[in-house]
């Protein structure tokens, strides 16, 4: 093999790496598109398949580019920057609509702050699944979770006398609730479940960030109230 050709070869090798972001990335869109259609499962609502198209589309005319910029020559060269573009401008964007689970911390979140106002308000927390509904809405609202294109709600499990947050199985729904609450009504913990990734994956607690690093339960208490003297 002559130098020129080597040359050639390495060229082709170098500009080619820039395709495999946008396509790697229509790849995954495009089986968690499949994974909702053929499969059972549970999955976050979001428009794979249209994405991962526009991916694939953006990937396919990297390729073009490289093929006709290094194959041909004068002004066909400048085809060779639109990969360098393209792959850049995917990898800056896609974190931003990324499909990710959160669902369940923006759920979990809500509620915990439904129920800081209620505990404020009564110096106590919700003893009853139906009292939890009325002071937080949101703890039975639709969610963005599917399963076959029927949209699922939220739904809740109180746990009476807990000493601690609920820490069993997770169970193999996501967008659950678990409700765990002392017996003087002064105390409770919130746990919640999602899927580790969009399409396809498996219920877990969600994660939430504390000082101490992650941990997967809220823990809420009535702080007792001073008069002024």
């Amino acid at each position: 093999m002559t130098r020129s050709r080597v040359g050639l070869a390495l060229v082709y090798f170098f500009f080619s790496l820039f395709t495999f972001p946008p396509l790697l990335i229509s790849a995954a869109l495009l089986r968690y598109w499949l994974l909702t259609h053929l499969r059972q499962s549970i999955y976050v609502e979001y428009p794979y398949l249209a994405v991962g198209l526009v991916f694939l589309s953006l990937g396919l005319l990297e390729v073009f580019c490289v093929i006709r910029g290094v194959g041909r020559a004068g002004s066909w060269r400048l085809l060779l920057g639109v990969p360098v573009i393209l792959c850049l401008a995917a990898m800056i964007n896609f974190p931003n609509i990324a499909p990710e689970d959160f669902e369940g911390l923006r759920h979990l979140g809500t509620v915990f702050q439904d129920l800081n106002s209620f505990g404020k308000d009564h110096g106590r927390f919700p003893s009853t699944v139906v009292e939890l509904e009325q002071s937080s809405p949101t703890v039975i609202a639709t969610s963005r979770y599917r399963r076959s294109g029927e949209t699922l709600h939220h739904r809740v499990v109180l746990l009476g006398n807990a000493s601690g947050p609920y820490s069993g199985s997770v169970g193999d729904e996501p967008g659950v609730l678990f409700y765990a609450v002392t017996g003087d009504y002064k105390q409770v913990w919130l746990t919640e479940t999602q899927l580790d990734r969009p399409a396809g994956g498996r219920v877990q607690f969600v994660r939430i960030l504390s000082p101490d690093g992650f941990t997967t339960s809220y823990h809420l208490q009535v702080m007792p109230r001073y008069s002024a003297k």
